[in-house]
């Protein structure tokens, strides 16, 4: 049965999600290649860290973890909440999902930490803990 899982999370991910998980192989080729990364698998995933300083981040099938992160269950099962998000809304992911909390990690630090607001509080962020069945 977790075979099945497995290979229908790929099915999906490479079809319904075909965008985002393309511009995820694009990501990992470069870590690999380039930058020398090795790849992981976790759950039904394929998990590479970043080089740089930047955050975490899940494209399709394939997430990256910065690297302070790499060995936080916590980071991990979020990100992989975020492949979750993936399969159901393949080709709205980057829309609905991906660009949202791109834009509330880059831009909204400041008035978060000025109003102490959580970064999980934004909806494609408590969303990706609750799809990873993360606490809040």
């Amino acid at each position: 049965m977790k075979t099945f899982k497995i290979v229908l999370n790929v099915l999906l991910q490479c079809t319904w999600g075909c965008v985002q998980t393309f511009v995820g192989l694009l990501l990992l080729l470069w870590c690999v290649i380039v930058k020398r990364k090795k790849p992981f698998i976790y759950n039904d995933s394929i998990v590479c860290e970043l080089p740089n300083k930047s955050g975490s981040l899940s494209v399709g099938l394939f997430f990256f973890l910065h690297p302070k992160a790499i060995n936080d269950e916590y980071t991990k099962r979020h990100e992989w909440g975020h492949t979750r998000q993936s399969l159901l809304l393949g080709p709205l992911y980057m829309p609905l999902i991906a660009f949202p909390s791109m834009i509330w990690c880059n831009c909204f630090r400041k008035y978060r930490e000025k109003n102490n607001v959580s970064y999980f509080l934004f909806y494609t962020e408590k969303w990706a803990n609750k799809c990873a069945k993360l606490g809040e």
